[in-house]
């Protein structure tokens, strides 16, 4: 399997991420997104990056990808997860069912 070639930063890109990383207020997802870019740009391996973060390589191919196709709004992207399950009448009553 062949190694991805390394991610590539400019001068202004780098210090754009490193800005948001010293904002406390950032949510956590998106800082350890923005972590793995900064990782990737100075050449380490998914493998080390796994390790070094506690992250998957699907992760961080999923955030190389999306930082290369829309740049640090990409990392921002939350995923939708699953759907909130609607209250219906019969839920409602099965729910109570099994509290009394």
């Amino acid at each position: 399997m062949a190694l991805p070639k390394p991610l590539s930063l400019s001068g202004t890109q780098r210090a754009e991420l490193q800005s948001y990383l010293r904002k406390h207020n950032l949510p956590a997802s998106v800082a350890q997104r923005m972590r793995i870019i900064l990782a990737l740009a100075d050449g380490l391996t998914y493998r080390e990056i796994a390790e070094t973060l506690t992250t998957t390589a699907p992760t961080i191919s999923l955030c190389r990808k999306r930082y290369e196709q829309e740049g640090v709004i990409g990392l921002g992207i939350v995923s939708p997860g699953q759907p909130p399950s609607k209250l219906t009448p019969a839920l409602r009553a099965r729910l109570l069912a099994k509290t009394l």
